[in-house]
């Protein structure tokens, strides 16, 4: 698990969590108060390299969102939330 931290000016907070197994996943939850902004989820692997795997839409200030990743969920260094402008709004590192 590891919380989002908010970029600059941002104000969205929330944790994601990953599971290594058959199948693995990446699940999320989002919270930003009285807001409907719109999120892409980009994850950045180990190698540097970086997947852009879904869209979510947050309903009142909050939202969850999860899918299944076909990777090992080991090589996920960090997961950001890309607005709409495609700047990352707030992400979470694991170690």
């Amino acid at each position: 698990m590891a919380g989002f931290v908010a970029a600059q000016g941002e104000r969205v907070g929330g944790q994601v969590f990953t599971f290594a197994g058959t199948p693995s996943w990446v699940f999320m939850t989002v919270a930003e108060k009285d807001s409907s902004e719109t999120y892409a989820c980009e994850l950045e692997l180990s190698d540097g390299t970086r997947l852009r795997i879904g869209r979510f839409q947050l309903h009142n200030g909050s939202g969850s969102w999860g899918r299944t990743v076909p990777l090992d969920v080991s090589r996920i260094r960090v997961v950001r939330l890309i607005n709409q402008s495609g700047e990352t709004a707030a992400s979470g590192r694991f170690a």
